[in-house]
């Protein structure tokens, strides 16, 4: 008798699983109409890219910093990614010591310099300027 009641019991609550997921479904709504993004004129896309150039007449140096032993992949790439298509800065990607940047999860990759390497080099002024910034924020010793 308790056998065939656990039975009964086991098919009733799968058949209210089932019906409960039927009606969940079809709660839902419709398929939304996918909305395309409006076309930009060229002209306007060209303005936009020269009132981002710099007026100094040089090319603005962008440093992307990375730690040697854990850094977001999307935090390192994405952004050194972008800048480079966009072609409107000189993008460097650093590391707080020799060696590569471990991306978290699972990547590593070369940076093109170290902190320590490129605030002894000669850089330009104004981009000297910034990466002495960056090198003071983060050096310890300092």
């Amino acid at each position: 008798m308790s056998r065939l009641r656990l039975l009964w019991g086991a098919t009733t609550l799968a058949i209210l699983a089932v019906l409960g997921f039927a009606g969940w479904i079809l709660s839902l709504p419709a398929a939304t109409a996918v909305a395309q993004a409006p076309v930009v004129p060229q002209t306007e896309a060209d303005a936009l890219l020269a009132a981002l150039k710099s007026t100094k007449g040089e090319r603005p140096l962008i440093a992307i910093l990375g730690i040697n032993d854990a850094t977001e992949t999307t935090d390192y790439l994405l952004p050194s990614g972008i800048l480079r298509r966009a072609d409107v800065a000189d993008v460097m990607m650093l590391a707080t010591g020799p060696g590569p940047v471990r991306l978290y999860p699972l990547l590593q990759v070369i940076p093109d310099a170290t902190i320590a390497v490129v605030s002894g080099a000669k850089y330009r002024e104004s981009s000297m300027t910034r990466l002495a910034i960056l090198t003071s924020a983060s050096s310890p010793s300092e």
